[in-house]
């Protein structure tokens, strides 16, 4: 996979004699199907991994109209759209209004079939050892996630946490899943949780990408939906009972404690995700 791979196939490698015109720019469309958002991957001994930090966001490039949004992890930066060009070399450029050191950002596929990208700041050859790497949502599930342990970051406050419910880094049970829209909610209907429902898979991914949320947090960044998916967490001899909501949030506990967790993982998993200070600017 060591090769800079364009969007179309690995046939379209040139040597050091390619024409020039491979590398010019013309203005163009995203084509259809290009995907919107994309993830950092980290390259291991075993491989590539998804790797979320215990105190911050895994690196995110999101694409919506008209705007680029990269979220660095503790700071989220929104970038107007000025142009989009193209070579022949399958890069795609973005040209960026911003009084932000950044004013482009290239993006070129590594390999179709795993479906790794780069994305690079300013149009250069690839390096595959100092590049960059992303994985789209479609194939993120195809990449191991490693979530590094809380206590690196929170210390004692995250291992008390922790000793109250569950352990995220030893291995649990999700048990009797089943979904109700019987959440008191201030929305008008149900209608929109319609179709939502989350797997055992998934339900697993998010407890592994929540954190622990104050009361003020949860009224303020999260929105109280209908929608509920319902369960039973087992680890070791100790039974939990949850509730996930589909505003991004969930609640969790047995007769001794409870919680509320927060959803702070890969986007598209629920209706709505937690507000931000960009969404109330």
């Amino acid at each position: 996979m060591k090769f800079c791979g364009v969007v179309v196939v690995s046939i379209l490698i040139f040597g050091c004699g390619e024409p020039v015109q491979l590398n010019k720019f013309y203005k163009t469309n995203l084509p259809e199907g290009f995907h919107r958002n994309w993830y950092k991957l980290t390259e291991t001994d075993s491989g590539y991994i998804a790797y979320k930090p215990c105190d911050a966001a895994n690196k995110s490039i999101n694409l919506t109209e008209g705007s680029v949004t990269i979220d660095y992890g503790q700071e989220e930066v929104v970038f107007e759209v000025l142009n989009i060009d193209s070579n022949r070399r399958g890069f795609y450029r973005f040209i960026l209004e911003t009084d932000h050191s950044l004013d482009t950002i290239v993006f070129c596929s590594v390999d179709d079939e795993s479906g790794i990208a780069t994305w690079k700041e300013s149009f250069s050859s690839f390096d595959f050892d100092n590049d960059e790497l992303y994985i789209s949502d479609k194939n993120y599930f195809n990449f191991k996630e490693v979530i590094e342990p809380c206590a690196t970051c929170y210390a004692e406050e995250c291992l008390e946490k922790d000793k109250r419910l569950f352990d995220r880094n030893l291995p649990f049970q999700i048990l009797n899943l089943e979904t109700n829209t019987n959440y008191p909610s201030s929305a008008e209907d149900d209608s929109m949780c319609e179709g939502w429902w989350l797997d055992e898979e998934y339900t697993k991914l998010v407890f592994r990408n929540s954190r622990y949320i104050s009361g003020s947090e949860w009224h303020a960044l999260y929105d109280h939906l209908p929608c509920q998916v319902k369960g039973e967490l087992q680890q070791l001899e100790t039974k939990f009972t949850f509730s996930i909501n589909g505003g991004s949030w969930l609640s969790i506990g047995n007769k001794d404690t409870s919680a509320i967790m927060g959803y702070f993982g890969v986007s598209g998993l629920f209706i709505s995700e937690a507000w931000s200070e960009e969404d109330g600017d």
